[in-house]
């Protein structure tokens, strides 16, 4: 089963929405509270620097991906797949596709409790390239890990 990716904007209600279920899923960790109209408050908004791109299946958008490509390196900054369509491929197609669109120096950082996101990402850089990992102190986010490495094919 394939995907494809749509590149998004800040204003997409899909983002928001799918935004809001990320949120939610992870707010035993950040702490995250809802407004008081139920919703999460999104916390990376897209400028002309931090993109998102919609993972689609059959055409609609099931998870996204947004990276900001100003930082050096590029950051992961947030990537999500819905719990029915994980386990399946879906988020590996997107961050290759992401990645070999967008080639050069990277990093990812998961929040150091998010056991499945990291496995998720060891998972994934194992097969393919070189990493290094660090854990460190992030001012927004506490201890962290964090992989550095560069695409294949630079």
């Amino acid at each position: 089963m394939n995907i494809g990716i749509k590149r998004f904007y800040s204003d997409n209600p899909q983002y928001a929405q799918l935004s809001n279920i990320y949120e939610e899923e992870f707010s035993p960790l950040t702490g995250a509270k809802p407004d008081v109209d139920g919703t999460y408050p999104i916390s990376t908004v897209l400028d002309e620097f931090r993109v998102g791109y919609f993972a689609c299946y059959k055409g609609i958008p099931i998870g996204f991906i947004v990276v900001d490509l100003s930082a050096e390196p590029f950051e992961v900054c947030e990537m999500f797949i819905q719990k029915e369509y994980r386990n399946r491929h879906f988020a590996t197609q997107l961050v290759k596709e992401v990645f070999r669109l967008h080639s050069g120096q990277w990093q990812i950082k998961q929040l150091y409790e998010a056991t499945k996101a990291r496995a998720f990402w060891l998972g994934f850089l194992s097969s393919y390239t070189f990493y290094r990992e660090t854990v460190f102190m992030d001012e927004k986010w506490g201890k962290v890990y964090r992989q550095v490495f560069e695409t294949p094919g630079r």
